[in-house]
């Protein structure tokens, strides 16, 4: 049996959200950390799976967030631990651009 089709939520205008750019929104119960780097464009659960920092104040290098609280990194493209300190992997969600406006699936 298939799976249903994700839902996606428009969250900004792509115009809003340069590349650089990172920031939480609220996705129904969830809070999202959108990333938009020279790779692409990324979403997350905010919360760090080490100490709960909000991950989308956190540093971005090579495809890689890194938590400011205790230093804790993720892999945006797949939530994995990428650090010294190792963590279980925190959710990711797909992203699409569709007229004008960044879109995550819903969680």
């Amino acid at each position: 049996m298939d799976s249903p089709a994700p839902k996606f939520v428009p969250l900004v205008a792509l115009t809003a959200f340069p590349v650089g750019s990172a920031r939480a929104f609220e996705v129904g119960s969830a809070t999202v950390a959108l990333f938009h780097t020279a790779e692409g464009l990324f979403a997350m659960d905010d919360h760090c799976t080490h100490s709960g920092g909000p991950l989308s104040e956190g540093d971005v290098r090579d495809g890689v967030v890194t938590c400011r609280w205790h230093g804790a990194a993720f892999r945006l493209a797949t939530g994995r631990s990428a650090g010294v300190i190792l963590c279980r992997p925190t959710r990711t969600y797909a992203v699409q651009v569709r007229a004008g406006w960044v879109e995550v699936e819903e969680p």
